[in-house]
Parts: structure tokens; sequence; C-alpha cells
């Protein structure tokens, strides 16, 4: 008697048809890290014959079609390298079943860093180079550094603070025309916003007053208590920043930096690095270790360090294995809490691991989700609105990314290998529905449904086993899920929110063709909220009026971080229930395409 065949030694691969109905010969490199799968081997329809006969009993079936059935759950993370780091810009290893499910990828490889060409508190205008499709870069998390350069000594002991340069303030320049003693006309250059300056310090010979209001459209600034006497034209006055202008945004500072050390018995790796010599001394444990060489910068937290050896330990592993030529720095970002526009210090959320002194390294920057791009102006919208309006000196950058989109036509096929101990069962000209789940404190999950034709049965050898590819997935929390919108409504507390591609798969089996295609794709989703008050948003007045409107979040830090973005979406059916004596609210979606129809639902890797 032969052992049994165990329900627990399972493997399914999958691999993209050039050919659709032709099979790929997936292998063990097309292996799929599965959480959950249920196969169906063979379901057939039949056709009964209902004779008739001149006794009782059943008459027999003819078989019509016949197909396959494959229902599986993957873990949404970002793309990585062979070891499994996050690598922005790599195609993920789920690649082949998420874009058999009727989706396209876009790929850019390398990052994009240019110099703005302005912008306002709630947008960033891009440079001339940018990109002319709207829209293109919806979804995407854009970084912009506000301010760079070097630090004065913060004049006291305080870790938690540091002091910008002299030079720091928002506007210099002089008055033009006639000005009061209580409106001030201030030069052309200045923002065309209005209440761009509200709120801060106007100095003009000496004098410092608080503007209370400034019209841009006509430059005058206001301020709440006269000067001694009216400016005259083509007189200097300096803008200063008001306290806490900085708050929301983070502080970077670079407490050292060199080239890394390879050699004899101090090999670096993906794992670890050596650093040199003027580190012994450093408790750099928790720092940030930054890669400065190469195509991508890469960064990683520093989990353990011995200063004896120098040995640095990195939190996840490095893509590329360092050399004695690789250069470094070793930087802390902090958020920022408070800052003085008068002494220009700047305090951050918790203590830097070193006194920031004179000279040293800073840069202020926010990161921002774009939710709106016009690719002949080259703006882009942004939420939560910045403290400081980018200018002509503000570096932007997005990050590699691979971002899936639905497409209505050239959808591509797959071929399954299903293994079951002993056993092979393969299905080709397969094509599926994916839909998304986040729910809190669980992993972010692909729910796959496929149909496929089967093709053989037979008897097959379990392939090699190897995952290391696969990126680990984050926890849906506080702490990696940020940003969601729904609605416009941005103050939004989740519980669980979901997205159906919604497509109809349908199983043709006639004269002169037997396949699989998506008939129709109509995607929908769900979302699970804190019930707000109507003074905050009122989201029943826009189901009653069929308002459309954006519902997008990221999940993860920017390097290994997913986002999800639907600019159209209708909200139906509002349902009342309670979670942890909390007030919910739930809501489904309605999500419709946009412009080219391409654009329901737009996942983004970065």
């Amino acid at each position: 008697m032969s052992d049994p065949r165990l329900t627990n030694k399972r493997f399914l691969i999958a691999k993209a048809e050039t050919t659709p109905g032709i099979d790929s010969s997936p292998t063990s490199v097309n292996g799929l890290y599965v959480e959950t799968l249920t196969v169906k081997k063979l379901d057939v329809k039949t056709i009964d014959r209902n004779t008739i006969k001149p006794f009782m009993g059943s008459s027999a079936k003819v078989v019509a079609t016949s197909e396959g059935q494959l229902d599986f759950e993957i873990a949404l993370a970002t793309g990585g390298n062979a070891a499994g780091v996050p690598t922005p810009g790599t195609t993920p290893a789920y690649d082949a079943v998420l874009r058999g499910c009727g989706m396209v990828k876009t790929v850019s490889a390398t990052a994009i860093s240019a110099t703005a060409q302005g912008g306002t508190l709630n947008s960033i205008k891009l440079d001339t180079a940018a990109s002319a499709t709207d829209d293109i870069y919806c979804g995407m998390t854009v970084l912009a550094e506000f301010q760079s350069g070097v630090l004065q000594a913060p004049g006291v002991t305080d870790q938690a603070q540091i002091k910008l340069p002299a030079t720091d303030n928002i506007a210099t320049g002089s008055t033009v025309g006639t000005s009061t003693t209580t409106a001030i006309n201030l030069a052309v250059t200045a923002s065309a916003d209005d209440d761009f300056y509200t709120g801060m310090s106007l100095i003009i010979a000496g004098q410092t007053r608080t503007i209370s209001a400034y019209v841009g459209s006509t430059k005058v600034a206001t301020v709440s208590s006269a000067f001694p006497s009216a400016p005259a034209a083509a007189t200097a006055y300096t803008i200063l920043y008001n306290d806490d202008y900085y708050v929301g945004m983070a502080a970077t500072v670079v407490h050292f930096s060199g080239t890394i050390v390879s050699s004899g018995s101090f090999i670096s790796t993906v794992n670890y690095i050596y650093l040199p010599a003027s580190l012994a001394s450093a408790n750099i444990l928790g720092c940030d270790l930054k890669i400065t060489t190469g195509a991508v910068t890469e960064i990683r937290r520093i989990s353990a360090y011995d200063t004896v050896s120098r040995k640095a330990t990195l939190a996840s592993k490095l893509a590329t294995i360092p050399t004695s030529a690789s250069t470094f720095k070793v930087t802390e970002i902090k958020p920022i809490i408070a800052s003085n526009g008068t002494t220009r210090l700047v305090t951050v959320k918790t203590p830097y691991k070193f006194l920031t002194l004179v000279g040293g390294a800073f840069t202020l920057s926010a990161y921002r989700l774009v939710i709106d791009y016009n690719g002949t102006s080259k703006i882009a919208t942004v939420t939560p609105a910045f403290k400081k309006a980018p200018t002509t000196t503000t570096v932007f950058s997005f990050n590699p990314f691979v971002k899936y989109t639905p497409s209505s036509a050239n959808h591509i096929s797959n071929t399954f290998y299903y293994y079951e101990d002993g056993a092979l069962h393969s299905f080709i000209y397969a094509r599926g529905n994916v839909s998304f789940e986040f729910n809190n404190n669980a992993i972010p999950v692909m729910k796959f449904s496929y149909k496929g034709l089967v093709d053989r049965y037979e008897d097959g050898a379990f392939p090699s086993f190897d995952l290391s590819a696969w990126v680990e997935p984050l926890p849906i929390n506080y702490d990696n899920t940020q940003n969601l919108i729904v609605n416009g409504f941005a103050d939004t507390v989740m519980d669980k929110i979901s997205f159906d591609l919604g497509n109809e798969l349908v199983h043709l089996d006639a004269p002169g063709a037997d396949m699989i295609y998506i008939k129709n794709r109509a995607v929908k989703g769900n979302v699970s909220i804190w019930s707000p008050l109507a003074s905050q948003v009122d989201f029943y007045s826009a189901i009653i009026n069929a308002q459309t409107n954006q519902v997008s979040f990221t999940h993860g830090p920017i390097g290994n971080q997913i986002s999800i973005f639907c600019k159209s979406v209708q909200l139906l059916n509002p349902s009342d229930s309670e979670k942890d004596g909390i007030q919910m609210l739930g809501m489904d979606f309605n999500i419709l395409p946009t412009g080219t129809g391409s654009n329901d639902i737009n996942i983004i890797l970065q």
C-alpha cells in the first residue's frame, strides 16, 4: 500500500503565455507565494439527453464543456531583488497573475528628480520636461526638498533642536509705489496667492510688524499695527516665517559621511557594512545609513553597531553589495513639531543621537501624495497641503515605480501548473479577476479568481521551491497606512477598505474557438471608517447627489510603498455599525473610468 497523498504539500506556479492558449511551460522561478489556495480541477457542463423510453431511469449526459477554477490569495507587497529586498522600479513576482486579470504595467526603473517651476500650498509645478500626459503622476508620492544647507550652532545643548541659517526667511525685496503705515506695497515678485504671508513678520527699517492680511493680486500686505511712517518706494523689507511654519515637514541631518571599508578581514555585505575609523566611538545605533553611490540611493536603518570593529548591521538587506569605493552618509530624519520664526530654532519630535553643530548639513522636506496632474501646465495637486509653497529652487523627486492600471483590450493569459503531492494539473488560456483587501492589523491581500482550460493531469514531482525573491508584506496600521482620502475627506480613520476589479469571465467553447475571455469590467469596492459629523463631511449629500470624487491612500514608507488611487468614485449604500464602542460608517464604491477609460484604479509600487 502506498502512502497517502497529503493536502498540505502543494505548489502553484504560473507564467504568461506568449500565444493565448499555448502552454508557456512555467518553471520553479514562476512559483507563487500564496496564502490560501482552492482548486476545482475539473468543472464540466453537461447536456441532458432526456431520451424517451418505456421504463424509468436516468438518461445519459453529454459533456459539452470543461474548465478549471483556481482561487488563491497573495500578499500585496512591492517588487524586490533576488534576495527579497524591496527595490523601487522592480516588477513584483506576482506580475503575471495580476496582468492576467486585464491589467497593464508601466515601469520607470530610474528616479525622476528636477527643480520645480514654483507652486502653491496645494500644488507643485514640475519642470518643463515633466510628462505631458494628464494624471500620469496621480497616486504617486512626490518628495519636495524646500531647503538645504548648513546649520548654525543651536546655542543650547538640546539634541531635539537645530538652528537654520541666518538667511532663513521667506522673502526679501523692496516696496513699490505708494504705501501707507498699515498697507505695504510689496515687490512685483511677491506671491500671487491671497493670505500667503498672513501671520508672518514684516521687517522694514528695523521695525517688525505682523502681517494680518495679504492680497495676491495687488501685492498689498496689511499689518496688524501701524509703522511709525509710511515706507517710501524702493524701501528694503524682509518677511520672516511665522512660528511653527515648518511643522509637518521633516528635518534630515547628516551626522557623518565617508567611504565604506570593504577589504581584508572587513568585507562589507548586503547585511552589514564596516565604517571608517572616525566612527569608532560614535553610537549610531538607530540612525539611517544612506548609500550615496549607484543608480539608486539606498537607505537602511542601523539595527546594531559595534564601536570596536565598526560593523553596522542593517535592519534589512541592501539591494547592491557595497565596495571599498561606496560612499555613505549617516543620517537621521525627524518630524518637526515646532519652529521659531525669529530665532530660526526648529524643534523635532524626538532628540537626535548627536548634538547638531555649526556647519552640519540639513534638508527640510515633505512627502506628499499627488491627486491631480495637468500635463499642459505641469501642475501637480497634492495632499495634504504644503506648509511652504514650492519655489523655483525647490527640488522634487519621484522614486522609480511600477504602476498597474486596467486595460480594455489585448489581455494576456496565463498557464498554471498545480502540483499536489505527486500529481500535476495544468490549465491554459487562464484569465481572472482580482480584489484587493486592506483590513486593519492584517496584511494586505490580493484575492484572485481564475478560470482556465483543463490541459493535463499526470504524475508530476514538485519543482524546486524557492520564493526568496518575494518581498515580505507590511501590516496595515497607523505607521504604515496613511494619506487616506475618501470623497475629498482627508481626516479619515479606517477600519477596512477593499477594491474589486469586477471582471466578468466567460468560457467560450464553440466551433473554431475554445477560450476564456474578459467580457466586461466594473470596478467596485467598499470602506468602513469612523463615522464623521456633518460639519466635517456630509457623505449622505454626496450619495444623494451622485457626486464623484477620489479615493486614495498609501501603504508603507517610500521605497517600499504601495498606493491605491481612484480618481472618480461614486459612494453608495451607507450603513451604520459599531466596533469597539465606536460608531462606524460603511459605504460601497462605484469606481468609474475617466479619460481614455484605463484609469479606474491605479496600483503604484514606489
